[in-house]
Order: C-alpha cells, then sequence, then structure tokens
C-alpha cells in the first residue's frame, strides 16, 4: 500500500506528542455529571437480600430486564454491572431513578442513601415525598372532572371583566407580569367562551409561563386535575417542565425515548394502582392517571397510531400546542396526527384493557386547545386558516368563507 508509510509516520509523530500531554485545565471535564443527578423517583420496592455482604447487579430496568429484553444485557451482548453492599437477609427499600440527561431505560434500582449521597440530605428526601405525593389517587371530588360552566358565566365587573389570573396561587411566590397576567386573563376568557386560543407573543415575552398559568388555574379555580397535553419541539421539552415544576405543584411528566423508554412511562408514571370505580374512569379522567401534565414531541404524537394510539386514546381536558406554526399545512402528517385524537374529534379509540366488563366508552366533551407560536401569519392567510381550522373547525369551516370574510 502506497499510503502506508506515510500514514505510519504521521501516527508516531502524533504518539511522540502524545506522551508529553499535561493535564490542562483547558481539556474540560470527560464526564457528565449530571449522569450522577437523580432528576426523578419513579418507582417504590422492598426486598430482602438473601446471603452475603456483597452482590452484583446487572443495570437493568424495573422489571429485571435490559433495554432489549435479556437479563444483564447491555444491547452489546454484555452486562453493565456494579456492586453494591448489602448485609445478608436485611429487608431495603429500593426506588427506580431516572437520572439527568438520561432515559428512563437507563434508570437503576437505588436505596435511599445513594438519592441522598447524590442531592444532599434535604433535596434527596424532598425528591423522595415528592414521589410519594403523586402515588395516591386524588379524593372523588377532585378526581371528578367538573362540567365546563355556561358562557354567561363570566360577566362583567364595574366594567371590566374579572381579574382570574390572580387567583391562581404559583409555588414559591412566584408572580406574572401585568402583560402575563393580561394573556392568563384572555386564556380564561376564551376556555369559559369555549374558544380556542393562539398566543402569537414575540419570543421571550413567556408565552410558557401564561399556558402554564392557565393549566394552574384549571387546575386550582376550576377543579378540573387533567389530564391536560402539552406538544412541544424536543428541545423545549427541559423548559416546559422546568417551569411546571418551578411555577406549580401538578404532576409533569415528560414522555418521549425509545420503545422500552415509553414502556416504564407508561406503567409507571401513567395510571394509578387499580382500584375505585373502574367503571367512572372515563367521566373521571383524574380518577386514573397519575400526571396532570403530560409534555411529548412531534415525533411521538405521528407515531402514537403506530404505536398502539396510547396518547390519542385519553380524554384529554386540554391540549396545548408549542411551535404551532407545524399546522399550518393541514395536509401534514403533524396537522392530521393531532386532529386524530379522540379528544380532539378523532375516531373512536381502542378498547380500553378493562372492555370486557365496562360499558361502551363514552365520547368526553372536546379538549380546550391553545396554539403558541411567534408566527401565525408568514407567507399567506391560508396558513391563518389552517390554524382557525384545527382550533375551531365548526366555524372555519372552508377557506372560501374565511377569505370572504377577510
Amino acid at each position: 500500500d502506497a499510503g502506508a508509510k506515510p500514514r505510519l509516520n504521521n501516527f508516531r509523530v502524533k504518539w511522540r506528542e502524545q506522551i508529553r500531554w499535561e493535564v490542562d485545565a483547558r481539556d474540560g471535564e470527560y464526564f457528565d455529571y449530571s449522569y450522577a443527578e437523580v432528576e426523578r423517583v419513579v418507582a417504590e420496592r422492598r426486598r430482602t437480600i438473601e446471603g452475603g455482604e456483597e452482590e452484583e447487579d446487572d443495570d437493568d430496568d424495573v422489571d429485571g430486564k435490559s433495554e432489549n429484553g435479556g437479563e444483564g444485557s447491555d444491547g452489546s451482548g454484555g452486562g453493565q454491572q456494579r456492586k453494591r453492599i448489602r448485609s445478608g437477609g436485611e429487608e431495603v427499600t429500593e426506588f427506580f431513578v431516572k437520572w439527568r440527561n438520561l432515559s428512563y431505560a437507563e434508570g437503576t434500582w437505588e436505596t435511599e442513601a445513594a438519592i441522598v449521597e447524590s442531592l444532599g440530605e434535604e433535596a434527596g428526601n424532598a425528591r423522595i415525598e415528592s414521589f410519594r405525593r403523586f402515588q395516591d389517587r386524588p379524593p372523588p371530588d377532585l378526581a371528578k372532572r367538573p362540567k365546563r360552566p355556561p358562557k354567561t358565566a363570566l360577566k362583567l365587573e364595574g366594567g371590566k371583566w374579572p381579574d382570574k389570573a390572580a387567583e391562581c396561587v404559583f409555588r414559591d411566590d412566584h408572580a406574572l407580569r401585568m402583560y402575563q397576567r393580561e394573556g392568563v386573563n384572555w386564556l380564561v376568557f376564551n376556555w369559559y367562551q369555549r374558544r380556542g386560543s393562539i398566543l402569537a407573543d414575540e419570543m421571550g415575552l413567556g408565552k410558557t409561563v401564561q399556558a402554564v398559568g392557565l393549566l394552574a388555574w384549571l387546575n386550582g379555580s376550576a377543579k378540573r386535575r387533567g389530564p391536560f397535553l402539552v406538544v412541544s419541539p424536543l428541545s423545549t421539552i427541559p423548559n416546559w417542565l422546568r417551569e411546571v415544576e418551578a411555577w406549580t405543584e401538578m404532576n409533569g411528566v415528560v414522555y418521549h425515548g425509545n420503545n422500552e423508554s415509553r414502556r416504564l412511562i407508561e406503567e409507571h408514571e401513567f395510571y394509578f394502582p387499580p382500584g375505585g370505580d373502574e367503571d367512572s374512569d372515563d367521566e373521571n379522567p383524574g380518577a386514573r392517571y397519575k400526571f396532570n401534565i403530560l409534555i411529548t414531541t412531534w415525533e411521538v404524537v405521528m407515531g402514537d397510531e403506530r404505536d398502539g394510539n396510547t396518547l390519542g386514546s385519553i380524554p384529554w381536558d386540554c391540549v396545548i400546542v408549542d411551535e404551532a406554526h407545524r399546522l399550518k399545512n393541514r395536509e401534514s402528517k403533524t396537522f392530521k396526527s393531532l386532529k386524530a385524537f379522540w379528544a380532539l374529534g378523532g375516531e373512536t379509540p381502542p378498547p380500553s384493557p378493562t372492555a370486557g366488563r365496562r360499558r361502551r366508552r363514552a365520547r368526553p366533551e372536546p379538549a380546550h386547545c391553545v396554539l403558541m407560536t411567534g408566527t401565525p401569519l408568514q407567507n399567506n392567510i391560508d396558513e391563518l386558516w389552517n390554524l382557525l381550522n384545527f382550533l375551531m373547525p365548526a366555524v372555519f369551516d372552508t377557506d372560501q368563507d374565511f377569505k370572504s370574510w377577510f
């Protein structure tokens, strides 16, 4: 090979240079320490460790199987193992942990001591208590979804619309800016009028906070526990979860990842344990779903029908669509996939697992929709009509009528 000698010489030069390398702060860190930070406690179990002080655990998922289904497999044929010290015959409580910036499928079972070591005593105990707080079904009066009040229920008071945003109770004394309060009041007004909204503030003005404010009002003042759906680009999902956790006491869950991660989320983050009046789950969706807010991506929505209609069959109370300009083409897969959701007027979903002993599911009241985009009208008026048709198909039925109005 004529090129072999030059490549060998280059290798020798690089090797001679490398042996003179010294550690430099500019080299940076080669390990992402966030991988060792507990982001979320997902499940809890008690088990007895039999015999010996040292146990070798596979780096497995909740069921003791790897992502590819094999015992101790890491997807490449080799098991990833870690050693944990246990005293023989000791009963221990373990928590399934999702690590920050890693998927659910890469989670591990850890003791309370390991969680405290990761976050510190106060933050670690708070994370465990936060997990346990969402494990019990809410009382019937909170689980039942109230009927929406009539349009006339919201009335002028002294020539002004009531300040509904003032009713919102946010965590840690968070407060909306004045223009954000106006935005929340407008969103609430449209909810009373059964009219979808397009929140089109420019970037940086807090559209996410205003949308979270609406959900906080629905959960608090309107006594509607959810479930609420947020569809957003993958890049903005961390911000959505951060705002939900910073401003509200609601249980926000991010739903995305590979098949194994989504399976774990459905198994441990979606549903309360069986119990109560299961026949009333459609009427009282809060009695079934553990989360208040589910945050997912456009890609998951587009693949939902292929994956069993998991999201499409849920009776959503409110659907918020971020970067909604992706709906400007009603022939696109994004438009059709979301519009196929049962709560948005789609076809009847597949029977639930308990369908053999339950009556036929009644169609829920249509979900309230909020579209968020900084560019509702970019190229032509047809794009705006597509958004309005998505929100209120009965009013904006044809583009010809729309163009004749405007």
